[in-house]
């Protein structure tokens, strides 16, 4: 039985059956729900069917299962939303160095959970350095982990755009960037010492984690908003099982914790500590 193609514009074909089987396959793989999203699916897979000379869905999806583990990979890839910036959502790095500049542990942890292109640890690893006392005597490491392997590419490099950073201060631009000349006008590179806070490891958060904590901070923003509430509340006990006791869990402005009152208590909207 055939099913009539979606009306969507641009030359890419996309049928319900191919849909639904493309929607199955990301939820089982990284627990992100596809459903309503057409115009999103289309406009990103339709510029890399163009590129293989494919014309619809059903062909993508031949080619992707033709190419096993690697087609999979390029389909998150591709579907993995990657929205953000430097010291975005600012008052979670506010809050941030007002924690570190009591902090008396020998260690410090943090863990940015959905990193993307690297500018969300790397904004910790600068408040850090500026916040921490005796920074380079402490043992301090960021872990930075994200699905899609394009990007944790791009932020292992640490190099950006300028237009990237615009908007930060002249003071956070001299002590935490190096600016490009010559054949590298307009580029800046995140400076050696901020980046050897962090370490970039890919990491599915709906499968097993190969880390045991304990986090003294996780930074888990805008990430959650794409699974189902049981998957979210599920995410959101396990991160705070790794938060050492007091540990800080940062959340997006569009999110909400539930079903975690044991173990979290809220401190505003988007902050929570672990309290036991």
């Amino acid at each position: 039985m055939s099913v009539a193609p979606m009306e969507l514009d641009g030359g890419f074909q996309m049928d319900t059956a191919n849909y639904q089987w493309l929607c199955a396959t990301v939820e089982q793989s990284i627990g992100v729900r596809l459903q309503n999203k057409e115009n999103l699916v289309h406009n990103r897979l339709s510029r890399r069917a163009r590129q293989l000379g494919l014309r619809s869905l059903g062909e993508y999806r031949a080619y992707v299962e033709g190419a096993g583990d690697e087609g999979l990979r390029e389909v998150l890839d591709i579907l993995t939303t990657n929205v953000t910036s430097f010291f975005r959502e600012n008052g979670h790095f506010e809050r941030l160095a007002e924690v570190l500049a009591d902090f008396d542990k020998p260690k410090l942890r943090i863990w940015s959970s959905a990193c993307s292109s690297g500018e969300e640890p790397y904004s910790i690893a600068m408040t850090v350095r500026a916040a921490l006392p005796r920074v380079d005597e402490r043992d301090v490491k960021i872990l930075a982990t994200d699905i899609n392997t394009e990007v944790l590419a791009h932020a292992e490099e640490g190099i950006y755009n300028s237009d990237r950073v615009s908007g930060l201060s002249k003071e956070v631009l001299s002590t935490n960037f190096l600016h490009g000349r010559g054949a590298k006008e307009g580029l800046v590179a995140v400076r050696p010492e901020v980046r050897a806070l962090v370490t970039f490891r890919r990491l599915n958060l709906i499968e097993a984690w190969p880390f045991r904590g304990p986090f003294d901070v996780i930074f888990c923003r805008n990430v959650v908003i794409y699974f189902d509430k049981p998957t979210q509340t599920e995410l959101f006990r396990r991160m705070a099982n790794l938060l050492a006791p007091g540990g800080l869990l940062f959340i997006g402005h569009s999110e909400i914790v539930s079903g975690c009152d044991d173990l979290l208590k809220a401190e505003g909207n988007t902050t929570y500590r672990r309290v036991r």
